[in-house]
């Protein structure tokens, strides 16, 4: 079945986004100031942490992306982060850069009121607080926000959950 005949809830969502545009962690945090969005405590720790800065590419690309549901990756009920990767590793996809998180922020300024997903990474962001993390997209409450959640291998996530992979 195509994607294009399967009910836009089941859907995968593709996009296209332009990296390596914000050349370092401070230039990417008032891309999103600019932008109006709001990033939680968390996320601006987590952008402090090595592993993200390790990630800044500093060459401008063209990278797709697709968003899917645990359900759509074979785990309608809950799964693992490890199983999620693995779900999606199967289809040739890939996980993200940490930053990818702020161009997916910032690419998508319009998204739905209540609607988030999560940035696939691996590994994870240790953030300050010793729990391994990854990066939400959010709008809520009338704006778009940048968050952290927890990203650890074995840490469980529902069938509606969704998240963002690198794909061809």
């Amino acid at each position: 079945m195509s994607n294009q005949t399967l009910p836009l809830v089941e859907r995968l969502s593709f996009l296209t986004v332009r990296v390596g545009t914000l050349k370092t962690a401070e230039a990417m945090r008032q891309a999103l100031r600019g932008a109006n969005c709001r990033t939680s405590v968390l996320a601006g720790d987590m952008m402090n942490q090595p592993a993200f800065a390790a990630g800044i590419v500093q060459e401008e690309e063209d990278v797709n992306f697709v968003i899917a549901y645990n359900a759509k990756l074979g785990y309608p009920e809950v799964c693992t982060v490890t199983q999620t990767y693995e779900a999606a590793r199967k289809r040739g996809w890939r996980t993200c850069e940490p930053p990818d998180a702020i161009y997916l922020r910032l690419a998508t300024h319009d998204q739905p009121e209540g609607e988030w997903f999560l940035v696939a990474t691996d590994p994870p962001i240790a953030a300050s607080d010793g729990y391994l993390k990854v990066f939400g997209v959010a709008r809520v409450s009338g704006g778009c926000r940048l968050g952290g959640c927890r990203g650890g291998p074995g840490h469980l996530w529902g069938g509606h959950y969704r998240w963002a992979f690198r794909c061809k």
